[in-house]
């Protein structure tokens, strides 16, 4: 990715290519094992897994550390080292074009060669410099000084069309190159961009491409000189952000290319493998998507395709962090978070400060149990980017999270906040409307949450925000428009879980049970290896198998349920409402199975219940307390529950299991 850094580092710089020539024929099968190895040779307490990453990607280092990677490889330093043949020509076109144009400058440089070879062995022996480039122009010369300005020919970049990138950077670049400017389009389409800057005499040519994939943009250049092409930039970002941001990142990329030019050495900061970062975009226009599962695996596989293209990726170690955290709703817990710890981990040892980066890291602990730590997290990466609207919904969703453990009013507003702002900063992103629509919900205001949800579908028609408009009309009591949303939902997906669950709650409101348990156990069988980790699935398949007769099977889905919503209350990640679910859940199984469940665990969830039905709740936890009253004989504990549950939403009302106590 592109950096804002405006020093310029000396050193030496390691061929890529032979870098993974040489750690095949050590029998390294990676970066990481490579690190392991240097730590095991030198006796380090850790692995030097930066400094790796950093010859990998062709940046420079010290001499003594391209020293301590060729040891643990088995090779000489010098085999390693990047020159012409590696594609990379910088250093040497530029002094060729200087040379050719001032003789004196090559007379002066082979005076001063001896002098150099002195200091040299000097610096060499006390090993603490690098070496000089000699045949690069000082760092700190500039185009103008040169004789002659390098003729530079930009043509239009593919896909460009709207965006205009290659004409900003053209002017940008007129003022210190000779740069072709009305001409090269027209010749272009009659002779093509390499013929036309050759028939110009243009002595370099930059060309590059912009990617639309869903709401990201990905943008890449690449310079050609010689019949060689070398890329100097890329950058990926969503299509709002590359927008607004448009005139900082043509600096970048000037910068870079100018780099090149001058023959410098490439900035401190590296750029992703081209085909790495278009993985990379790829995979986060699938994250953006409807939370499936297929969605999620095809996130995983661009994440990993980046990765073994160019492991050093800081990003899409972050990205593949992301896909594994949505893949606890759909499998194993525990291997999803070791997983995704594992990712993120990867991440943050290459690049610890990136903004996309601190985002996988705020999730990871949010998902961990530590909202504190993850709200820090996001508080710094607002600092750099304040307008990053996946940055501001995570932040909605954290504020959200805490809302509804702690009940502070200011979380709230801090949330609604959030999420208002990350809707205004992407027009192109529906994720955060949808936040808003839950936040409002469980706020028990249901006009905004169908307001936001309507905004949201306005922005992208998919079954995550189709399934709550569903669960809203279910509120308001209009059971056939919920019917109509989760047909669509299943339309949309004929794969996915979401139609039939929810379709199966339509069914069960209706009182046709045996449907109802057969669309819920097949949502359930839909997701990875029928085990989901979502305590409310195994909680609506109980109901419909105990309304069917079949006890045995109500137990042991609430069991489940039981043991998923403890896993979370241990981990610290529930709210309110999973709190008022637990207590639902053992009072249900202690009605069908009273020996498993003990008099002193009930009687500690009894005031457990009460007092939570003592601060405000969202309708959903009152239903599920006047599920849990009911089930401990409460009777009319119940009916204040279900009187709360109503007044938000009055749907709730006529759920099956109140049917007797809205007859008193």
């Amino acid at each position: 990715m592109a950096s804002n850094s405006a020093t310029r580092k000396r050193g030496v710089r390691a061929s890529r290519t032979r870098l993974y020539h040489a750690l095949s024929q050590a029998g390294l099968r990676s970066q990481a094992e490579l690190a392991t190895r240097i730590a095991d040779l030198e006796q380090l307490e850790s692995d030097p897994r930066s400094l790796v990453n950093r010859v990998f990607r062709e940046q420079p280092v010290e001499p003594s550390s391209l020293e301590r990677i060729a040891r643990a490889l088995g090779v000489d330093a010098w085999t390693l080292y990047l020159n012409g043949e590696d594609g990379y020509h910088g250093t040497e076109a530029t002094e060729s074009v200087a040379t050719s144009k001032r003789p004196w400058l090559g007379r002066a440089l082979a005076a001063a060669a001896a002098a150099f070879a002195l200091l040299a062995f000097t610096l060499t022996v006390l090993d603490r410099y690098p070496s000089p480039t000699p045949s690069a122009p000082n760092a700190k010369q500039d185009l103008k000084d040169l004789p002659g300005r390098p003729s530079v020919a930009v043509v239009d970049f593919e896909g460009d069309e709207e965006l205009g990138f290659s004409g900003t950077l053209r002017q940008r670049m007129a003022p210190e190159f000779s740069v072709v400017m009305g001409s090269m389009e027209t010749l272009a389409e009659q002779y093509g961009a390499r013929e036309a800057a050759e028939r110009l005499r243009a002595q370099w040519l930059v060309g590059g491409e912009h990617a639309r994939h869903g709401r990201w943009s990905g943008l890449r250049i690449w310079l050609e000189h010689d019949g060689q092409r070398l890329p100097v930039w890329n950058e990926g970002l969503p299509a709002t952000r590359l927008r607004r941001e448009q005139e900082a990142l043509v600096d970048e990329a000037f910068a870079a290319i100018r780099d090149h030019i001058l023959g410098r050495q490439p900035r401190e900061k590296g750029i992703a493998d081209d085909a790495a970062l278009e993985d990379y975009l790829i995979g986060r226009m699938h994250l953006d998507r409807a939370l499936t599962e297929l969605n999620v695996r095809r996130a995983q596989g661009r994440f990993e395709a980046a990765l073994r293209r160019d492991p050093g990726f800081a990003r899409a170690h972050a990205g593949l962090c992301l896909a594994l955290l949505e893949e606890i709703w759909i499998q194993d817990e525990q291997w999803a978070l070791e997983q995704a710890g594992s990712a993120c981990r990867e991440a943050l040892a290459l690049e610890p400060e990136d903004p996309v980066v601190r985002l996988a890291h705020a999730a990871l602990l949010r998902r961990s149990g530590d909202i504190e730590g993850a709200i820090k997290q996001l508080e710094t990466a607002s600092r750099d980017e304040p307008d990053d609207a996946d940055l501001l919904n995570l932040k909605a969703t954290l504020y959200f999270h805490r809302f509804r453990q702690t009940g502070e009013t200011a979380d709230l507003k801090r949330a609604r906040s959030a999420a208002g702002a990350a809707a205004a900063a992407d027009p192109d992103f529906w994720k955060p409307l949808f936040t808003r629509a839950i936040i409002e919900y469980f706020a028990n205001d249901i006009e905004a949450a169908v307001e936001a949800s309507r905004e949201a579908l306005a922005r992208d028609e998919n079954t995550s925000i189709l399934t709550n408009l569903g669960t809203f009309e279910l509120c308001a009591g209009n059971i056939e428009q919920a019917r109509e949303r989760y047909l669509r939902v299943r339309e949309l997906a004929p794969q996915a879980h979401s139609g039939d669950e929810f379709l199966g709650l339509v069914h069960y409101y209706l009182g046709e049970y045996e449907i109802s348990r057969q669309l819920r156990q097949r949502a359930i069988e839909a997701l990875a290896d029928g085990s989901p980790e979502i305590h409310q699935m195994w909680s609506g398949l109980a109901e419909s198998r105990w309304r069917s007769g079949d006890t045995t099977g109500a137990v042991q889905a609430w069991l489940q349920a039981i043991e998923i919503v403890e896993r979370d209350r241990l981990r610290g990640t529930s709210g309110q409402d999973d709190a008022a679910a637990r207590v639902h859940y053992y009072a249900a199984v202690r009605k069908l199975s009273p020996r498993a469940v003990s008099d002193e665990v009930i009687e500690k969830l009894r005031v457990e219940l009460d007092a939570l039905t003592e601060a405000g709740l969202s309708a959903s936890a009152w239903v599920s307390a006047a599920k849990a009253y009911l089930n401990l004989d409460q009777s009319i504990r119940a009916k204040t529950a279900l009187a709360n549950a109503a007044e938000t939403c009055p749907g709730y009302a006529r759920l099956p299991d109140f049917a007797d106590l809205t007859k008193q």
